[in-house]
């Protein structure tokens, strides 16, 4: 039974990578990693969440926020190092996307005056 779990986890796990991949678009040319091909405009982001109010965080928001700029690290981070180990451009332009869903998180963290979980950890480390 142990071994059925464990067996059935590894397969969910290539499951969601093989979706991941097959689902990205065909276009296999590099993103750079300055976010300039992303969809997402980082200064509109920035003043859409700067004109919002500034409303008192739960702790279970505040703690929400800490795990949701970690858990995007965790995604780019894996990607980064797929890259590495297989050179397939794909990685890259997901690392870029999720590099964009973490300085995302970070603005918000930046406008409650949080401490930033990530700070300047490098690949594979974390808070």
């Amino acid at each position: 039974m142990k071994n059925l779990l464990k067996n059935s986890g590894f397969f969910m796990l290539l499951s969601a990578l093989l979706f991941t991949v097959a689902s990205c678009s065909k276009d296999d040319t590099p993103a750079n990693n300055s976010n300039k091909n992303s969809n997402i405009n980082a200064a509109n982001l920035q003043a859409q969440i700067t004109s919002l109010p500034k409303e008192p965080l739960s702790a279970a928001e505040i703690s929400s926020l800490a795990f949701m700029r970690e858990e995007e690290k965790l995604a780019r981070d894996v990607y980064i190092t797929l890259y590495n180990k297989w050179s397939v451009n794909i990685f890259t332009n997901i690392s870029n996307s999720e590099q964009t869903h973490m300085d995302a998180v970070l603005m918000l963290l930046n406008k409650y005056s949080l401490t930033d979980p990530v700070g300047s950890n490098e690949v594979g480390e974390f808070s």
